[in-house]
């Protein structure tokens, strides 16, 4: 059975796996965007995926997603084809509403 935890662990590992070697060579900038912060950020979420709380792990998770899509190590629709089948099983499993798909065209940018 796929619960949100591990929907949210399977993600922190397809981030970890992608920035796995990654160099901060070269890079400029908040030092909190650094391949080797967000690895460690990976590892710490990973060691503690059952302890933590879900919104903390969300929080990182999303923080992580944003620096991986502002650097096009991925992008917004991948990430969502690939995690909205695995959180909607999850939300199934547990019984959680799915919310409703928002149309990006009516969120102001």
């Amino acid at each position: 059975m796929t619960t949100v935890r591990l929907a949210t662990k399977i993600m922190f590992e397809r981030y970890a796996t992608i920035i796995k070697d990654k160099s901060d060579i070269g890079i400029q900038g908040v030092p909190e965007t650094y391949y080797s912060h967000l690895r460690g950020m990976c590892a710490l979420a990973l060691e503690n995926i059952d302890t933590y709380p879900i919104d903390k792990l969300s929080r990182w998770l999303g923080y992580i997603q944003a620096v991986l899509v502002q650097r096009k190590l991925v992008t917004v629709e991948s990430e969502r084809n690939f995690s909205r089948p695995l959180f909607h099983a999850a939300y199934a499993a547990e019984a959680i509403e799915i919310p409703k798909t928002q149309d990006a065209a009516r969120i102001s940018h």
